[in-house]
């Protein structure tokens, strides 16, 4: 285990290791926007290996491959990984989002 739990030595790229027992409460997820449904999806490190580079262009392109997230498809998504911040593509779909939420 590391010395300081703040830093994170090992090689790896994932949000919790198993080999050298660092672990960091991050925020990795996606909020996703149907026609007719909110789904917030957490991401995992399989999720994010799935992604790659964490970009608009990746997301939608995982997000249309591993379409049992939303069989449906999806209007517009918010995704966040830690410091990084994909923000909606219309401000429309933030005020839809929230509204919904409001709603449940």
């Amino acid at each position: 285990m590391d010395s300081n739990p703040f830093i994170h030595t090992c090689d790896s790229v994932h949000s919790s290791c198993s080999a050298c027992g660092w672990a960091e409460e991050q925020k990795m997820y996606i909020e996703i926007l149907t026609t007719t449904s909110n789904t917030r999806h957490r991401l995992d490190d399989f999720d994010l290996w799935a992604i790659g580079e964490f970009t608009r262009e990746n997301i939608v392109s995982w997000l249309s491959r591993y379409d049992y997230y939303t069989p449906d498809g999806f209007e517009d998504f918010h995704a966040v990984r830690n410091d990084l911040d994909i923000p909606w593509s219309k401000e429309e779909s933030k005020v839809i989002w929230e509204r919904r939420e409001i709603a449940a």
